[in-house]
Parts: structure tokens; sequence; C-alpha cells
């Protein structure tokens, strides 16, 4: 199966249309940084964009709202990449008081998102006004890493938003925090790990499952 996915990014084997294929992607993002990522990544994000500027889940995504998740997938993989989209989209965040309406499917897509999410887009933005947003971070990660061993997902974003964020003593320490309880929850190799959970049902060939 080719699991990279045209103005998608990157699909399941289980399902080939996933609303989180722009997230699988900045997955592989943040382990490769490779010329197949940022062709993914390009092209997803350019055929996702709306005439308002804004920018859907993908292409195929118009009848499903954008969910925090995907947004630090888009920021995180920019940051990467050094695209413009992880400052648009900040920008965007701020015009819309904190919602992100590019696909309206209820009226609580207009409403902000959980308040700790803004530290860490605002950090890969550069904005000083993330740092207003550090305690919600904090105690919404604590939360995170004190769930069960075999929750993984929220547990996977923080890993994903932590990783190249950049290097501060705010971030540095959260980093740190967040590797010491996931080591002693999952190991040293905690992300791959934690990877075999979630993505459990996919073949060992599956493009986050590699080494």
């Amino acid at each position: 199966m080719e699991y990279f996915k045209a103005g998608f990014g990157i699909v399941t084997e289980a399902d080939s249309v996933t609303e989180n294929s722009g997230l699988f992607l900045a997955h592989y993002i943040m382990d490769k940084k490779d010329a197949k990522g940022m062709s993914a990544y390009l092209e997803k994000m350019q055929r996702a964009k709306l005439p308002s500027g804004l920018y859907m889940r993908s292409f195929h995504h118009t009848k499903r709202s954008v969910s925090h998740d995907e947004i630090s997938g888009m920021i995180a993989s920019s940051y990467v990449y050094q695209t413009l989209h992880h400052r648009i989209i900040w920008e965007q965040l701020k015009e819309n008081w904190g919602a992100y309406p590019a696909v309206v499917v209820n009226w609580t897509d207009k409403l902000p998102y959980n308040p700790a999410n803004y530290y860490a887009w605002g950090s890969y933005a550069g904005s000083k006004w993330s740092k207003m947003f550090f305690p919600f971070y904090l105690v919404n990660m604590y939360i995170t890493m004190n769930k069960p061993k075999g929750e993984v997902s929220s547990k996977l974003i923080y890993n994903l938003e932590l990783n190249k964020m950049p290097i501060t003593r705010l971030n540095t320490f959260l980093k740190n925090l967040y590797e010491k309880k996931m080591i002693e929850m999952y190991g040293a190799n905690y992300k791959m790990e934690m990877r075999k959970v979630y993505f459990g049902r996919e073949k060992p060939e599956f493009p986050l499952l590699q080494e």
C-alpha cells in the first residue's frame, strides 16, 4: 500500500481518507525531515487552502472542522521546513479570537480552543503572548502524562509539539519533564512503544512504525 496520499499526507490501511492524515504526516516529518515529507506537506497545504486563506484538514474534508491536533501538525511541520504557514495560521487564530473556522459544522467551531494549545502554537510562531498560556499547557500536559499506559493519543501529540519547539528555558523544562515520565512509563524508546499501541493494527511497513 502507498501510505503517502496526494493532498492528504499519510493515510492508514484501515482508513484511506483519514481525517488525521496531516497529523500523521507531521509525526513523520519530525522523524525524517526529508524531501518526501516536504513535498507531501506543501501539496496538502496548497490544496487545503480556502479563498479565505484558512486551511481545511485536507481538500477532501469539506464537512469536517479543523481539530487542535491538525493545527499542531500544520504548525509544527511548517516550522521544521521554515515555510510561512505556522505564522499565517497563528495570525488567523488571533484574527478569529482563538477559533479556526475553516469549516463550520456547528456553532462550537466558532469558539476558541483549549487555552493550553496557544502556548505551543504561539511558541512556534515566536509570539511573546504565548507565555500567558504556559500554566494551562503545563497542567494539561501533566494530566495527559498521568493517563493509563494504554492511552497514548494525547501523549503522542505532546511528543509532536515538544519535539522541535524553539529552545527556551520553559520549553526545555517541559520537554525534560515529559521525557522523564514517558521513559518511566514506556522505556527509553517511548515514542515507538506508544506508536505500536496507537497503530497496532497497521502493518510493519507503515511509515510511523519504522525505526
